[in-house]
């Protein structure tokens, strides 16, 4: 099994061209099937392959989409819950304004109830069998927007491996650490100052008072290099989230 990312194949055998293909894009939860034609010739030539079309996923059946890292930096998101983004895919709606994890990234997916969703991290089973109450999140842990890399949302003949649900199965992948120690540390500010008056509200009223701060960083590098690697997260409310590879 891959982590998601970009790898590149070389293909050889003995009496046969040799044929290097780079830039395979492999994404989260996904099955991939990669052929190649070796022509008879020396094992002096080589076929490289630099302009690698997307992978067609002819592995399964499964209905889904794939939120890449971009999509996750990159969209606003109201109190910074990945989760908000899975409404991007096909079939997937807002849950009603009276259901308690609405604000904690619950979605409906093809009309099922939120509550039979199934969620992953990295394999493994992340769902909260009682809500979170304080952040009425559907989730057991909720990594930091920065730590997570691409998740897929599957809403339709998905493997049975996956069991439990009836709804989607959302599969997050986090980021893993490189040779090269990397990181960074980030403030999200919200407040009175910045917000806009109601355009309804009297002249004389006074903005609500909004005070939102959402802070922490994130750090990834080597253990051993070339061979295993560290990714660590923290953010604000203290919460630590990390991955080895």
């Amino acid at each position: 099994m891959l982590s998601p990312g970009r790898y590149g194949l070389l293909v050889r055998k003995a009496g046969f061209e040799s044929i290097n293909r780079s830039g395979i894009e492999l994404a989260v939860s996904q099955t991939a099937r990669i052929d190649f034609n070796l022509k008879v010739g020396s094992t002096q030539e080589t076929v490289e392959v630099k302009a690698a079309l997307p992978l067609l996923d002819n592995a399964t059946a499964s209905l889904g989409q794939v939120i890449d890292t971009r999509a996750v930096s990159d969209l606003p998101l109201n109190g910074r819950n990945f989760l908000q983004l899975a409404k991007l895919s096909t079939g997937v709606s807002k849950q009603s304004t009276t259901n308690r994890n609405k604000d904690g990234g619950g979605f409906i997916a093809n009309g099922v109830r939120a509550q039979l969703n199934n969620f992953l991290l990295d394999g493994v089973d992340n769902n909260s069998k009682v809500l979170d109450q304080q952040n009425s999140s559907p989730v057991a842990v909720q990594p930091s927007v920065d730590a997570v890399q691409e998740f897929k949302v599957e809403t339709n003949n998905y493997s049975a491996e996956y069991g439990y649900s009836a709804g989607a199965v959302v599969n997050a992948s986090l980021k893993g650490g490189g040779n090269q120690l990397h990181g960074d540390v980030f403030e999200f500010l919200r407040n009175n100052v910045f917000d806009a008056r109601n355009y309804f509200a009297s002249p004389t009223q006074p903005k609500p008072v909004l005070q939102r701060n959402q802070y922490g960083g994130t750090l990834g590098g080597p253990i051993v290099k070339n061979k295993a690697f560290l990714f660590g997260a923290l953010n604000r409310r203290g919460r630590t989230t990390a991955s080895l590879t």
